[in-house]
């Protein structure tokens, strides 16, 4: 489903008005903004595997730093940032640490060496984007994993960026979420009927989107070792 026919589904199976009448365009555009807030209330619920993104950086010679990719929201529980593979470091993980450290050792002498150690502090006055900052004065160029924004959403040239969630997803949790958003901002009490389905759809979609399906279930460790 796009941004459009979710919002259409709403006007016309709950509010029961044309979806294509040109005097619903306020309330479209109030349905965006919930449609926004419940796309935001999902990305945001979990590290889902869905949404980790590969990005790049360089950081020139003699700075030590530079900013995040522009949709860098943060590393979540299983991003990380590494050499690229088979260049400099073959790809091995850098360990994050606190600024405090990355200014220690970049007040005591610069190091020609590759990185091993990042921090993640300071914004870029222009972007206000967060640095990505290593103790050396040497030129570097990143990978980084990470957890990116949520993508903008309306009905024209974002109509599909709604899609960034899976659809699998969209009639299970994204309308329901929708549907009590508009219920409750006329006051109609189906609104918590409504919050219920929504939900049971992000239990059913958490359990859906467990890391540790299969032979990967993960086990408390045994008192007794194995």
């Amino acid at each position: 489903m796009d941004v459009t026919e979710i919002i259409s589904q709403v006007l016309g199976r709950d509010d029961n008005i044309s979806a294509a009448a040109a005097d619903n365009t306020t309330r479209r555009t109030r349905l965006l903004e919930y449609l926004r807030e419940v796309e935001a209330e999902v990305w945001w619920r979990r590290d889902w595997t869905w949404k980790k993104k590969r990005g790049t950086v360089s950081i020139p010679a003699g700075v030590g730093y530079t900013t995040v990719p522009t949709d860098f929201a943060s590393l979540g529980n299983f991003g990380g940032v590494y050499h690229p593979s088979g260049g400099q470091g073959d790809g091995e993980k850098l360990d994050l640490k606190p600024e405090s450290l990355i200014i220690e050792l970049r007040e005591g002498g610069s190091n020609s060496g590759p990185p091993r150690i990042f921090a993640l502090f300071g914004q870029d006055p222009t972007t206000y984007l967060q640095l990505i900052q290593i103790p050396t004065t040497a030129a570097a160029d990143l990978v980084i994993w990470y957890q990116p924004n949520p993508p903008t959403i309306d009905e024209t040239a974002n109509v599909n960026a709604i899609k960034a969630i899976p659809e699998k997803y969209h009639q299970l949790v994204l309308v329901p979420g929708l549907r009590m958003k508009a219920r409750e901002s006329k006051g109609d009490a189906r609104w918590q009927f409504s919050l219920g389905e929504y939900q049971a759809g992000l239990r059913f979609m958490q359990e859906e989107e467990n890391r540790f399906q299969g032979e990967q279930t993960r086990r408390v460790s045994s008192f007794f070792g194995r």
